[in-house]
This record gives C-alpha cells, structure tokens and sequence, in this order.
C-alpha cells in the first residue's frame, strides 16, 4: 500500500477533496455530447489509498413513487475503492458501488492536475445504466479547502 511517505508527486497532488464542476459525455456511436448542467458531486483521495465518489445532477427532489426513485437511481453514480496511480492513470479497484456491475472491478481514469483543478477522462466505456452504449467520459474538479 503507497502511503504519502515515499509516494509519487502524481500521488501526492490527487490527495484531499474535489468538487465536481463538469460532468461530459462524448457517445461513440452518434458522436453527441451530453453536458450535465449544474452537477453536483465530490471526489475525495486519501493519503493511506482510498478513493471515494459520489455524483448528481442539481435540482433533485424527494421522490413520490416508484419510478421517481429509480430515476434518481439512474441520475447518481457512486464508487470506492483502493486506488494506485500509474503515469497519468488512477486505477481504482472498486469494492462498493451504486451500480454492482462496479463493484470488483478496476475503474481506469487518465487525469491531469493544474492548480487546484482536476480533470478525470475515462476510456471508451459502457455504463451499466446504458448497455450497448459506449462513451468517453469528461469530469473537470476543483479543489475543496
């Protein structure tokens, strides 16, 4: 387990907590791209190699039914697990997940740090909630504090 003693610069500059500013989507098969307006979420990097995810859209209400909450369901995604840096890639071994198709897999992001803004990249991936569909995903972040 990397710890901050000893560890990369890249680890080192990941650690602590980022507010999600932009959330996009660029699908494969149509060339459209989806930006989530006003998203809400955090990711948080700890020194000891865990990391946790949590991401909405704005102007969620409590729901009144059924089909209301699944569509909260389907408008969230939320992960952790241990994570490594490799170069310019976080590789997070998810062990909790939203969705349980994540959970015992490893999450690949390419990320780059300027300041106090991080940008995560996915490759080209299926989300569970959107089988068949492959897109590249675009989350820029600020840091919190």
């Amino acid at each position: 387990m990397e710890t901050m003693d000893g560890a990369a610069p890249n680890y080192r500059m990941l650690l602590g907590a980022w507010r999600l500013v932009q959330n996009e989507r660029r699908m494969e098969d149509t060339g459209e791209v989806i930006i989530r307006p006003d998203p809400r979420g955090f990711a948080v990097f700890e020194p000891m190699g865990r990391a946790m995810f949590v991401m909405t859209g704005s102007g969620r209400s409590p729901p009144a039914d059924d089909a209301q909450a699944a569509a909260l369901f389907n408008g969230m995604t939320a992960y952790t697990g241990r994570f490594r840096v490799e170069g310019d890639r976080i590789i997070i071994a998810v062990d909790v997940a939203w969705h349980p198709a994540w959970e015992g897999t490893e999450q690949v992001r390419f990320f780059a740090v300027e300041g106090d803004r991080l940008t995560l990249r996915t490759g080209l991936q299926e989300h569970p909630l959107a089988p068949g569909r492959k897109f590249v995903g675009m989350f820029t972040w600020i840091r919190e504090g």
